[in-house]
This record gives structure tokens, C-alpha cells and sequence, in this order.
């Protein structure tokens, strides 16, 4: 929920407690499977998504 990520967020910057939120490989990751799905739309097949490091 919104009011858990604020909460993590702000123990975070107070140094309470390593963040558990989503991140810059996330992000990536999301990008790719959506560019996957749009190109899979329009191909009319499988398309595979590459792992990213």
C-alpha cells in the first residue's frame, strides 16, 4: 500500500531499516516484459524477454 511504502521510505532515510522498494532493475525489468508484450501483440507469437544482471 501507499501508507507501507511512505513508512519504509521514511525508516529508511532515518537509517532504521534497509529499504524494501522497488529499484532502478525493477523498473527495467518491468520495461522489458511490457515491450515483450506489445511486440508479442503484434507478432502474433511468443517473444522471450531477456534476463537482465
Amino acid at each position: 500500500s501507499y501508507y507501507a511504502h511512505l513508512d519504509a521510505f521514511v525508516r529508511s532515510s532515518g537509517g532504521e531499516e534497509e529499504p524494501d522498494l522497488p529499484g532502478l532493475l525493477d523498473g527495467l525489468r518491468a520495461q522489458a516484459i511490457a515491450e515483450a508484450a506489445v511486440l508479442s501483440l503484434q507478432q502474433g507469437q511468443f517473444v522471450s524477454v531477456e534476463p537482465l544482471a
